[in-house]
Parts: C-alpha cells; structure tokens; sequence
C-alpha cells in the first residue's frame, strides 16, 4: 500500500550502490535537468523540500535504483502482477473474483496506477521495471482520480463474496490504524507497493528499494507505515515494527484456506549522522557531505 526532497522540475537521482575495497557505500548521481512535460523521462522521486540521504549498504554487484519510466510499465506491470500471485491478500480475493478476463483487469489496474505513480514521481525501480517501490508523503492521496473512476468502474462486475472479503479487510485496516497511529498517520511516508520479478528475487533489488526509501524519509525526519500479509519477516529486518496485526477469512466458511494475516507495519526515523547528503542536486549540481567532509560529485 502506498517525506520527499526535491520539487517535480528537479533532476531524477540514480541512486547506485557501488562495490568498493573497504566500504562498500551509495553513491547518489545527478542525471541531469528535464522537463516534467517530457513524456520519455522521469520526474525527481523525492518531492518536497529538504536534503537526500543515503546509507552505506553492501552488495555482491552493483544495483542502481533509478525513478520508473513510463516506458517500463510494461515491465513492472508484469513482474508485480507475477510477484504478487502468491501473497494471501491476493488468493483471499482471487479465490472468489468471477469477474470478465480478471488477469487482465488486474494488470490494466496495475498498468494505470504505475502511469499515475509515474506522472507523481512516487515510484522507484531497478532493471527498468524488474523490481519496484512506489510510496506516499504525507498527506497525498494513494491514487489520482482516474485510477480511482476506472477502480470505481470495475466494483459493478465484482461478486457479492468478493466484496464482502474487500470490506472485511478494509473495516480491520481502519480499526488499525486508528488504534495504532490515529492522526499520526497524516504526517508519515507510505510504502505503498513493492514487488519483484519472481525470476530476479534473491538479488538484493527490494532491499535496496526499501532502503532508499528508508533514507528519503530519515531525511525528512519522518515515520514510514506499511501494510502487508507475508513480508514481516523482510521488513522487520529493515527495521519496521508491528504495530496493529489482524487475520481475515476466520469466520468465513467459503474460505478453505489459512487465516490471511492483515499487519501495519511501522519504520521510525534514525538518525542521519554519518549519512551521504546531496544538496542542490535541483540544478544540476551536486554537494555531497560525507561524514562531515565535502566532497565534489
């Protein structure tokens, strides 16, 4: 489910991990001024005012974390659709979808949302679409109102059952957030979806996405939220708590399968001490303060 740092007319920022002798680190680079009506390029990912951050990680080859393009929907529709097969939310809701060719409005509602989260410069990805991360800030919607009408326009066709177990799910999450987060909630990043291409999982690629997320939001000094069924494990390790847990389909005799598990996950802000900042990277140009120390980039 879905605080930035630069304006929508700023740079795009590829964030490049790079494998070096002693410390391996991110090394952030300017790719230089676009147009944010230039269809074949990518808005700045990180809107809103203050500087980038990014920590030092440690990988095996280089991974390079850029914004998505509109040209790489196609791709990221294909490895979210694939990826997100197997998760529990997704079978309690398939295990009763009877609507027309539902494979295909499924990916439809994924293409459009990419093309919304695009237009936003709310999404990050590596191998042009092989893996895939689009967030929030805060006080933004999830989704621009044409996603929402065509959502809108595909409830018609739905089963009884299915929206039945839609509102199951969406009647826990407010309990939810309410209980856990309350007003709070209005002034943190969302993670709002991250998938991969089953054939390039084991690679490293979401943890590199969540981690730059991880960076944008420590810093702004913001709290990230999350909402998953089967990844705690994963965010966990990234430092995300759970902070609200519930379980859907336990009373519903239609569902043969397991309990799917509902959880709200949350990521506090750390401190970025000793961090890679990068300022004025809105023209061109790049000052990189690392560990106190300037450095040309």
């Amino acid at each position: 489910m879905y605080c930035g740092a630069l304006s929508a007319q700023s740079s795009p920022i590829s964030i490049r991990a790079c494998q070096c002798a002693l410390r391996p680190r991110i090394r952030l680079v300017a790719l230089g001024g676009m147009s944010a009506s230039d269809h074949n390029d990518e808005k700045a990912p990180l809107l809103g005012g203050g500087p980038v951050v990014a920590g030092d990680f440690l990988w095996h080859d280089e991974i390079e974390v850029k914004p998505l393009r509109y040209s790489n929907i196609p791709q990221a529709t294909s490895s979210t659709y694939n990826a997100t097969l197997v998760e529990s939310m997704v079978r309690y809701f398939d295990d009763v979808d009877s609507t027309p060719l539902p494979a295909s409005r499924r990916k439809l509602l994924i293409a459009l949302g990419y093309a919304d989260v695009v237009r936003r410069g709310r999404v990050l990805t590596i191998n042009r679409g092989d893996s895939n991360l689009s967030y929030c800030v805060s006080g933004e919607k999830r989704a621009g109102p044409l996603v929402l009408w065509v959502h809108t326009l595909f409830n018609g066709f739905k089963s009884a059952e299915l929206r039945k177990r839609e509102t199951e799910i969406g009647t826990k999450l407010r309990a939810m957030f309410k209980s856990a987060l309350g007003d709070r909630v209005n002034e943190m990043m969302e993670l709002a979806g991250l998938a991969t291409a089953p054939e390039k999982q084991g690679r490293g690629y979401a943890t590199a996405l969540v981690k730059a997320l991880n960076d944008m939001a420590d810093a702004r000094g913001c709290a990230v939220f999350v909402i998953t069924d089967d990844a705690k494990w994963f965010y966990e390790e990234l430092g995300y708590v759970v902070v609200a847990e519930d379980w859907a389909g336990v009373d519903n005799p239609k569902w043969k399968g397991d309990p799917v598990p509902v959880r709200l996950m949350v990521r506090e802000p750390r401190s970025t001490g000793g961090f890679v900042t990068v300022h004025d990277v809105e023209k061109g140009l790049m000052e990189v303060v690392c560990g106190g120390r300037r450095e040309s980039a």
